[in-house]
């Protein structure tokens, strides 16, 4: 009994070392991860049919665990799994663990619908991703035109030029960068979805074919930009760094230029050789402007020095004249000719902008005095001559009042009384102090007063007898106080008129003229119809 149990362990055994050379032969026509090739090391260390199959199904079962199934590795396992059923064992472990196998197969197959789906999916849409692309290729023009201009630096003085040249190439490249960023995403999503070897050869072999026609006319284009963006900034260096442009130009200037040269650097598609050579070589010319700076400025501590000493100079000047300001008897005349002569004396001589408004600011504190003084003294002007125009005005306005007190007698008072008024009146406005547009408005109203008693005179004759109205000597007076008054009328006449045409009145006063020429030439019309009037009386009286 011991040699037959003894010789089925080694028939057991023979087939156990024959079934895994089988599996370790077919295991090695294919290649294995290196997880498959740990779970033969660990098979053969196994002695237990039962023990390997469930070491198999573990693994297996790990594999469609994941996160991503491994399915390769379970196809793997499955054909090591498979031929152990084979060995001995007990019927019940066998059926139960080839339930188990057959629950994980059926798994695994459902797993694989489910990701062929996705992966048809995915497919699919990366389809129409690389569709969208060859699009956008087949209508490259109209994209450009739309697409917005880019950064360009409108006050770069050495760049002005070149804006059609950049704006132009660097708009496509934007263009082609972003189509170049979307084959390369394409092609890395292709890469990493579960789909048939076929499947992917197909799309990685359109996505190559729109990749052929996008990454050449890339490179061409950024070789465009990076030749003519490294020749205009190694041009700047050599032209705009000579020691002429240097002294003539604003070192704020060039250092604004290498900074916007600098930044446009970053907004245009250039190549890494003319990045890193356009930023040296700017770096370099930064620290040619550091140096340039560090001599300027020994130059104005050099230059600040004598300056400092020429302000002393200055300022012993001006404090004697300050002195001298402060006198009562030192006149405008005197302090501007000798502020003057200080000034003349700064032209002779070394000072910076700062010390000559500080210098001229001196100056005018030390006139400030005699400012102050003519300040005063107008100021007194001012006030004298207001005091002096409210005074006249005041005459002024008792002289219009008389007039009115007159005129609001004459209904009451004879002719003789208001011509003798008129007369006081007239004599009254020669001895004021007038101006002339005031005397004209007095004499205006004098002129009322007058064509008001030539009214009351009118009708005074009109009044007189039959007796009186034929008295020659009479008439003939009348007549001559007419005539004299209508010289007078003739000659203020003459008067408006002339000033009107000859001087360039402001609309207001012309207007004013106009109304006395106007009231003038009533005045003479009324008259001449008088004069003609009284001379026809005559006329008759002289022919009875």
């Amino acid at each position: 009994m011991d040699y037959l149990s003894h010789l089925s362990t080694m028939e057991e055994t023979h087939m156990n070392e024959k079934t895994e050379k089988k599996i370790q032969e077919k295991l090695e026509e294919r290649k294995v991860s290196p997880a498959v090739q740990e779970l033969i090391n660990k098979l053969e260390s196994v002695t237990s049919s039962e023990e390997k199959i469930r070491t198999c199904l573990d693994f297996m079962k790990a594999t469609l665990s994941a996160k991503t199934p491994r399915f390769k590795d379970y196809w793997d396992a499955k054909r090591a799994c498979l031929p152990l059923f084979k060995e001995s064992m007990p019927p019940s472990i066998r059926a139960e663990l080839w339930e188990n196998y057959i629950g994980l197969s059926t798994e695994a197959k459902h797993l694989k619908s489910l990701l062929d789906e996705q992966s048809q999916f995915a497919m699919e849409q990366i389809e129409l991703a690389v569709q969208a692309a060859e699009s956008d290729l087949d209508n490259m023009e109209h994209l450009i035109a739309q697409s917005p201009e880019i950064y360009f630096p409108q006050a770069s003085f050495w760049l002005k030029d070149k804006k059609e040249f950049y704006v132009t190439l660097q708009r496509e490249l934007n263009l082609l960068n972003a189509l170049a960023a979307r084959v390369t995403s394409l092609r890395k999503e292709v890469l990493k979805t579960e789909m048939r070897i076929r499947f992917k050869n197909k799309l990685f072999e359109r996505i190559s074919k729109t990749g052929d026609r996008i990454f050449p006319r890339r490179k061409e284009l950024i070789q465009q930009v990076s030749s003519a963006f490294l020749k205009d900034v190694m041009e700047f260096g050599e032209k705009a760094f000579t020691q002429q442009s240097l002294s003539q130009q604003s070192g704020f200037e060039l250092r604004d230029e290498i900074k916007i040269l600098q930044q446009f650097a970053k907004e245009l598609t250039v190549d890494t050789h003319t990045f890193t050579k356009t930023r040296l070589e700017l770096s370099r010319l930064w620290e040619v402007l550091k140096e340039k700076e560090k001599e300027r400025r020994k130059e104005w501590a050099e230059k600040s020095e004598v300056h400092q000493k020429n302000v002393k100079l200055i300022m012993e000047k001006i404090k004697p004249f300050a002195e001298r300001c402060q006198q009562e008897t030192f006149t405008p005349e005197e302090a501007s000719k000798q502020a003057s002569d200080i000034l003349n004396f700064m032209k002779t001589i070394e000072l910076g902008r700062e010390e000559v408004r500080y210098l001229k600011e001196e100056i005018s504190k030390a006139r400030a005095p005699i400012f102050e003084r003519v300040a005063q003294a107008q100021e007194a002007r001012e006030k004298e001559i207001k005091e002096g125009q409210l005074q006249r005005q005041e005459k002024i306005d008792q002289f219009k009042h008389k007039v009115k007190e007159v005129i609001d007698q004459v209904a009451e008072n004879t002719y003789e009384e208001l011509s003798l008024a008129k007369d006081h009146l007239q004599q009254e406005l020669h001895l004021l102090s007038l101006t002339h547009a005031e005397k004209e408005l007095l004499e205006h109203e004098i002129k009322t007063l007058r064509d008001l008693i030539n009214d009351k005179r009118e009708k005074a004759m009109l009044s007189l007898t039959p007796e009186q109205k034929k008295s020659l000597d009479h008439l003939y007076q009348v007549v001559e106080e007419w005539k004299t008054q209508k010289n007078e009328i003739r000659n203020q006449l003459k008067v408006y008129r002339k000033a009107l045409a000859g001087s360039g009145f402001d609309f207001e006063k012309a207007m004013r003229y106009r109304e006395f020429i106007d009231n003038e030439e009533k005045r003479l019309e009324k008259i001449n119809a008088t004069i003609s009037e009284i001379e026809a009386q005559i006329e008759k009286l002289e022919e009875t």
